[in-house]
């Protein structure tokens, strides 16, 4: 397992295999905890779980609770806009509101963290950008590359590319790799440092919050994932959200259940032409962070 604190315009995906990292998973504990580690950890509220498939039912919340905070942070869009001014409107709310933020908090991703820190890492705001394409009912998906996620919006000819972490909107050409449990994305160029991805519908920002999830209970847990994070506000405010959910966090593999429900997602992950991606994404990024501090480990 290999596991990486990024650049704060980054979530801390986790390149990881959970068949490999949990040979003693419980089913049956992490089943129970999940939900109530779901309602209180990322939605800051209690929510009864419906009678439908889980992942749909993790979905279907924190879509609410997102929406919610859209409304809160005045990012509701406008049908009689331009999508790329709705986009601009929507990039320039986000950055005015993490001035001031309480520390870094690359991790910030759910609903209940955005909304207490101010902040949103990519994962989150490619969740805010979902739920914003879903308002205006525009047909969407998201691309999920090795440090990074964005929107991707399809067009007659390419792709529109939404980058709500960094203020990037490209059009694109790209070829689409088949495989079996899913399909990777290639540009014809990098888009700054990235150019593949797996892509997928929005329910997957599930599986991408479960991992940073997964990133917040490493490193309360183990001195060694701490040391992997060099960044002192980064590393301290991830022990605090640990220290706050222990009990739940203690109790959920999240290594095995990432496995269990997103099996897929975990399979194109590790595909060559992903893991291709990841080690040539790491390089460019040790080169640009080359002598200075840089905010994640190689």
């Amino acid at each position: 397992m290999i596991v990486a604190s990024l650049p704060p315009c980054c979530a801390p995906l986790l390149h990881l295999h959970s068949s490999s990292a949990s040979s003693l998973y419980n089913h049956s504990i992490t089943m129970h905890t999940l939900p109530i580690l779901w309602s209180e950890m990322v939605l800051g509220a209690p929510c009864s779980t419906k009678d439908c498939a889980l992942i749909d039912w993790m979905w279907e919340s924190v879509a609410q609770a997102t929406d919610e905070l859209i409304t809160e942070w005045g990012l509701t869009p406008s049908r009689e806009l331009p999508l790329t001014d709705t986009l601009t409107r929507a990039w320039t709310s986000l950055h005015e509101k993490i001035n001031g933020s309480d520390g870094r908090r690359v991790f910030s991703c759910w609903p209940k963290i955005m909304r207490e820190s101010g902040q949103a890492n990519c994962v989150g705001r490619t969740l805010l950008g979902a739920r914003l394409f879903d308002l205006l009912e525009i047909p969407h998906f998201i691309l999920i590359m090795p440090f990074h996620v964005v929107n991707l919006v399809p067009l007659p000819e390419g792709w529109l590319y939404v980058d709500l972490a960094n203020g990037v909107f490209e059009k694109r050409r790209a070829k689409l790799y088949e495989r079996e449990r899913g399909k990777i994305l290639s540009f014809d160029k990098p888009i700054d440092l990235f150019q593949v991805g797996l892509l997928s519908s929005s329910r997957s920002l599930v599986y991408l919050i479960l991992c940073n999830l997964m990133g917040v209970k490493l490193v309360g847990e183990n001195l060694e994932s701490q040391a992997q994070c060099p960044d002192s506000l980064e590393r301290e405010a991830r022990i605090r959200v640990y220290s706050e959910y222990k009990h739940l966090l203690a109790e959920s593999d999240l290594a095995g259940c990432l496995g269990e429900l997103f099996p897929d997602e975990e399979s194109l992950m590790a595909d060559p032409l992903m893991e291709e991606e990841h080690e040539r994404v790491r390089r460019l990024l040790k080169e640009r962070f080359s002598g200075r501090d840089a905010p994640f480990s190689t």
